[in-house]
């Protein structure tokens, strides 16, 4: 098992180090990175969440701070349906305004708080491993 990780950590090397090679072996390796990452996924999990989860706190204090920022400011709150144009507007996340699993970034408002909401690993919104933070804001 040993010897193979050293192979693949070999060739990620090559393949990353020289362009004209990496684009000669990625029709014949991207089928393969794609099972391999199958499979890793479900054990990697334990310890990828946390990370994943740590990035979209991180992110979701961010918006929130520009948002509270730009609300007190201008007055106005972005509408739900814009939020994600609104976040990539002002650059706050690193992959355009997309959580760590796959969803935008949403604004919830209540009659009296505005909340920036990832919506967790589950990808449901409203459930208890959603990531958020908000601030005081009447409607």
């Amino acid at each position: 098992m040993k010897k193979l990780l050293v192979a693949l950590i070999i060739v990620a090397a090559a393949l990353s180090a020289s362009p004209s090679l990496r684009e000669k072996a990625a029709p014949r390796l991207m089928p393969v990175w794609t099972d391999v990452r199958g499979l890793l996924k479900k054990p990697l999990r334990p310890f990828v969440t946390p990370l994943q989860e740590q990035h979209a706190n991180s992110e979701v204090l961010e918006i929130m701070r520009a948002l509270k920022e730009s609300v007190f400011r201008d007055g106005r709150v972005p509408r739900t349906a814009n939020f994600l144009g609104w976040i990539n507007a002002r650059q706050l996340t690193d992959h355009d305004g997309i959580d760590p699993w796959g969803k935008p970034y949403t604004l919830v408002q209540t009659r009296d708080t505005l909340y920036v909401v990832s919506m967790g690993p589950d990808t449901t919104l409203n459930t208890a491993d959603d990531i958020k933070a908000g601030f005081p804001h009447r409607r």
